[in-house]
């Protein structure tokens, strides 16, 4: 599912972008790619209170992403993300979509 797939980005991104800072990172996709890349982007982090030993995921975290840009693809209205703590310093966002898309009518994508 998606928690699997965000799991997976996740882990790629610890193998192959090591040493580069979440803030110079831009998530992108198109369609399920960019489902996956809101997600990404504007979801909370989760972050450690080293005094309390404990993990706090309230969107304060001051990592967030460069940006985030995404074509033909949308949220579901019952997705998590509109019910997390989003980042407070939330990351510019590219969304596109075109007019003749079969498969994702345009109006999905305008929340």
């Amino acid at each position: 599912g998606k928690e699997a797939s965000l799991a997976s980005i996740e882990a790629f991104m610890k193998k192959k972008a090591q040493g580069i800072p979440i803030s110079r990172i831009i998530f992108g996709g198109f369609s399920m790619g960019g489902h996956m890349a809101l997600h990404m982007a504007y979801r909370a982090r989760e972050q450690k209170d080293k005094s309390k030993n404990e993990t706090i995921t309230d969107g304060s975290n001051p990592e967030t992403c460069l940006g985030c840009f995404c074509m033909s693809s949308y949220l579901h209205d019952d997705s998590a993300l509109y019910k997390s703590k989003a980042p407070k310093n939330a990351p510019p966002l590219l969304m596109t979509h075109g007019k003749d898309d079969d498969l994702i009518p345009s109006k999905w994508g305008d929340k």
